[in-house]
Order: C-alpha cells, then structure tokens, then sequence
C-alpha cells in the first residue's frame, strides 16, 4: 500500500513534470474566498429530457473481467463501439448497447445528432471504458456538443470528449446514455453557464475554465510560459481545490465512519479528485501533493465492517459474488489511491481485505444442483440389427437417473471471480426392461428376451453462469439520520455504487451448462433358437441419447449442453422443466414420455 506520508513541493520541482502541475504545490495554501460557499453542494434544476432508444438495434453481450467489445448500428449507419478493457470488471455481466433515436425537450435547436443507451444504467467500472461514436456524417467540431444523461433523473449534463472529423470517444466510468449536437453560440453559452448536476463535474469545468484562460493567455503572450503560470491562475485553482475539500470532501469524511454507503461515496470522490489532477497534470506528483490535504483517509475497520455489509447484500441478492468482488477491489484501489491499476484484481493475492474477501466470495457464491429426469419408452427393439423380425417384437423400458451437486465459486488472482461449477455423479435410480423379440436369420429361427442388468454412473460436469440486474424498486432518495448538508452533497453525487438500487438474480439470461457423461443401461439378452441359447450382456445409452436430442449443445461440443432460461419456483433460486407425454410429438417405432427437472438453490454458508 501507498504509505500516506506528507510530502512538501516546491515551484522548481513541479514545473519540470509538465506545464500544467506547478499549480498542485499550491493546493491547501490559500483561502477559498472567492468561491460561494455551497458552490459544490446548492441544489442544481434538474434539465430533464426523454431519450428514446432504437430497440431493433440494441446489442448484447455478456462480458467478463477479461474484457471485450461490443458494436451497434443503427439506420443511418452510425456505428456505437463500446470497449471495456480487461480488469474492469470482475465477473461476466450482461452489457446491451442501444442507438437513441430521438431526444425530447433537447436545449439544441438541432436536436439530436447520434447517441446511444448503455445498460444496465449506472454500472461502475474499476478500470474506465470507452464509447467511441463513428457517424455516418462528418462531424462539425466548431458546432459540437457532447453530453450524457443520468439514467434515474433523466438530467442531461454537457460534458467533455474527445472528437475528430471521423470519431468522438467518450470515457467512462458508470454507464448512462451519451450522446452530441450541434449547438449554436448562443445555446453553448447558455448551458456551459449551467452548474453541473454532480459537483465533481463542475468541478473539473472551473478548472478546464481557469486553464483555458491561461493558455490563450500565454498564447497571446500575456504570461510568459517559461516562467509557469500567473500568481492570479494559481489562486483560483487553489481557491476551487480548497472550497470543493471543504464543501464536500470534509463533510463526507466526518460521517463516512458510521456509514458504509457514504465511507464509499467518499473515497470515490477522493479518486475522482485525483483523477481530475491526472488529466491537468503528472500523477504521481498529484497523488503526493493531495495526501496533505486529504489526510490519513479512513480506517481499516471501516473497510472490514463495509465488506461485511456487502456480504449481506451478497446474500440478499442471490450470490452477486461479482459485485462484492468489485466493491472491494474499488474500495482497496481507493484506499490506496490508484488512479490506473495494470492488475486491479491483486488484492486477491494479498492485501488487508484479502482473506476476508475470499472467506465471503466462497460462503455467498455456493449453490446446489438437483437434477431429476425420468423417460419411459414402449415400442419396438432398436437393436435387432441384421435380423428380420417375425411375430412380436416388444420392448419396455423405464428409466429415471438423478444428481445432487454442490457448486461453488472461486477467487483467485488468476481469474477474478469463476463461474460456479461442480462435478459428481449422474446416477440412476431406476432402470426396468422388458422386451422379446422374434427372429429369423439364415436357416435358423428363435427369440429372445431382455431385463435389465445394470447401470453405470455418468460423471455430471456442471457450470452456473447467473447474471445479475437492477430490482426494479427505486432507491431511497435520502439516507436517514444525515444533516441537511450531506444530504445536499449526495444531491450532487452519481448515483452509482452503494447508493443504487439493490441486485436480483437475472433468470432470462442466466443459463446452466451440463455435460452429462456418458451413464450407461447394461441389459441381459438371452436368445433360444434352432441352433440353441445364448446370453450376452449389451450396453444402451438410452437416456443420454434422448438428452442430446432434446437439449441444445452448448458451443464447444466438449463442454455439454446449455440450458436457459430458468424460471423462478418456490423455494428455489431457478428451475428448468421439460415434460413430454408423447401425445404431441408421438414416435413411429414407439411412444416416449418424458421429464426433466433441475432445480439451482442458493445455499449459501453464512
């Protein structure tokens, strides 16, 4: 971890990091006088605005902590890339890209010009992702705009990309809708004018403001680059550090110990503020100069009383395994201040919250499979082969196998979060046959029967892939017991992390993969003819057979067979059925009746 030691800076030091970091050894020096004093904290009106999406043109995929791409297109050819790098989130989660078709109550004359929906709404990543937009016009940068819009409050915030001609990208760190037009001059001084709905946004425009000022000032040969930036840039930037530490950070770390949901909204914050510094300048030095005015951060019981809280969560929601994992990690990056984080799943390895993490992640991501099928054929012998029947020919049999697995979930630094899975056998509970056949071969005559003998067990391989969404409850608007003055911040907060609506079990698009093995029937044929007996044991895959016709192969011909969706059931997490009497689909050689029950419990150890 980053030791949180005080550093001092000087003028000299700074200035040869890059032009635009000498104003960081400034920060905490001088007085906020010229900022409002509830600058970050009034309340901003809400530019509500209705975003309709295309939905013949979304795109879904689920991407896990190895990343991925996904790309939608929509009619006029405009081409929405959304690209989530690897480590930016630990476990697969169902991702859907959707072109916006129109925008109402836009303060553009213009309307909408391209954007696009990205769900599920308010998604946090550990490492940002990116949305590049590639119209199927030029785009005019003298006349662009970008901005988003908050999923839960339909509030539309310009904000800064960056664009080209033939591309604008946008960097992400939670998901909302973004989108451009083309504004006027006098529509883009109205609402560059607006505050920000999130105070961390408004933020960052003060001090793009402040900067741009004084580059077109040194441009113009006002200041003189050489020399660093004017005394009067470096007091406003320190006066909007200085009032934005003490209208919302220190506020938030004075009851950040007696609430997990602010202690997360905090350190958030203290990252988007290091993040902020990032963009302006050199990191590391931003990272030493701000730990003097932010202090020593919160404690360790704080983290280990939160990650037990997310447990909770954990259990509540089904075994969002994924999510806890995410939650820590972001709450470990926070801690200890990392703005970019080659492998941000280290904390697996070690680390404070290491041991505890991996207790949860296996005593919340445990579930158990019960598997029950049963197939009943009565029909004609399927294996009379080079044999012409005569007379009868009959054959019954009644089968029912069975299974009972544990599946558990993994973490490791390797993987993240893995799938749950187990294995175990398949094995039959029943097993009858009946049958008799008459025969006629070259010169000689007879018949046979067959009973049943045995059974050999299949080894049942088993993967869960459950995904997770949003309840579809609204979140509480206030946090009870809090001042009038926190409750104002989290007004100019995201709402985002702990402060977003609880997770459910996503039954639609989870999906089960099976492979059987190979369970065998051992029947005992004994034959009397002409030419006198025989007896000879053979060997059916009667049920497995039917298995494969009725289910769908998984992709990989190894890996099973796939099964979606679950439906909810009493007392269980998700069941899949199947049921055929035979009426409906009846068989030339014979009647099948069939069944199929799997049942996935949530059987978590807490």
């Amino acid at each position: 971890m980053r030791p949180l030691a005080r550093k001092t800076h000087t003028w000299s030091r700074l200035r040869g990091a890059g032009k635009w970091i000498g104003w960081l050894a400034f920060v905490g020096t001088a007085q906020a006088a010229s900022v409002p004093p509830d600058w970050y904290t009034r309340t901003v009106p809400l530019r509500v605005v209705q975003p309709v999406a295309d939905q013949s043109s979304a795109y879904s995929a689920v991407v896990d902590a190895s990343g991925g791409e996904l790309e939608a297109l929509d009619d006029a050819g405009n081409s929405y890339l959304l690209t989530v790098p690897p480590g930016a989130l630990p476990g697969p989660t169902r991702i859907t890209v959707t072109p916006l078709t129109r925008v109402g109550g836009l303060p553009f004359k213009a309307g909408l010009g391209v954007g696009a929906r990205l769900e599920p709404h308010g998604l946090s990543f550990l490492r940002p992702a990116t949305l590049a937009i590639t119209p199927a016009k030029p785009l005019n940068l003298q006349t662009l705009m970008p901005w988003r819009i908050e999923g839960e409050r339909q509030h539309l915030d310009v904000i800064v990309a960056r664009a080209n001609p033939t591309q604008i990208t946008f960097v992400l760190n939670h998901f909302s809708d973004y989108g451009t037009s083309s504004a006027s001059e006098t529509e883009r001084s109205i609402e560059l004018a607006r505050p920000a709905l999130e105070a961390q946004e408004q933020l960052g425009r003060d001090m793009a403001k402040v900067l741009g000022q004084e580059r077109q000032n040194q441009l113009l040969g006002i200041d003189d680059a050489e020399t660093g930036m004017s005394s009067a840039a470096l007091e406003e930037l320190t006066a909007l550090l200085k009032a934005y530490e003490t209208q919302v950070l220190e506020p938030l770390k004075a009851v950040a110990n007696e609430n997990c949901a602010l202690a997360h909204l905090y350190l958030q914050e203290r990252v988007g503020l290091i993040k902020q510094m990032q963009t302006l300048g050199r990191g590391d030095e931003a990272l030493d100069v701000l730990h003097d005015v932010l202090g020593e951060g919160l404690s360790d019981a704080v983290g280990r009383q939160c990650l037990k809280e997310q447990f909770e969560l954990c259990l509540m929601s089904g075994g969002d395994v994924a999510g806890l994992v995410q939650w820590a990690i972001g709450w470990e990056r926070s801690r200890q201040l990392v703005g970019a984080d080659d492998a941000p799943r280290s904390l697996l390895d070690g680390g404070e919250l290491a041991a505890a993490l991996k207790d949860y992640v296996q005593r919340c991501g445990r579930y158990e499979l019960e598997m029950v099928s049963t197939l009943d054929y009565e029909g004609v012998r399927p294996d009379a082969s080079g044999a012409i029947s005569l007379g009868s020919t009959e054959l019954k049999r009644q089968i029912s196998v069975q299974a009972r697995l544990p599946l558990v979930t993994q973490a490791s630094s390797a993987v993240g979060v893995s799938l749950p899975t187990g294995q175990g056998p398949l094995s039959y509970a029943k097993y009858e046959e009946a049958g008799s056949t008459s025969m006629v071969t070259i010169g000689v005559t007879g018949s046979c029967t067959s009973s049943a003998f045995g059974t050999r067990a299949g080894n049942m391989q088993v993967k869960l892939d459950l995904l997770f969404k949003d309840k579809q409850v609204q979140p509480p608007q206030k946090i009870q017991g809090l001042s009038e003055q926190v409750q104002k911040i989290l007004g100019r907060l995201p709402r985002i992390g702990l402060l977003s609506v609880a997770r459910e079990v996503d039954l639609e698009h989870s999906t089960l993969t099976i492979q059987p093995g190979e369970p065998t029937e051992i029947s005992l044929v004994k034959c009397v003819s002409t030419g006198g007996s025989s007896s000879e044991k053979q060997e059916a895959q009667t049920w497995l057979t039917e298995w494969s016709q009725r289910l769908r192969p998984a992709g990989d011909e190894q890996a099973g067979w796939t099964l979606e969706p679950l439906q909810p059931a009493p007392g269980v997490l998700g069941r899949l059925t199947q049921h055929d009497d035979g009426s409906r689909t009846p068989q030339k050689d014979g009647k099948k009746v069939w069944d199929l029950r799997i049942d996935v419990k949530h059987t978590p150890h807490r």
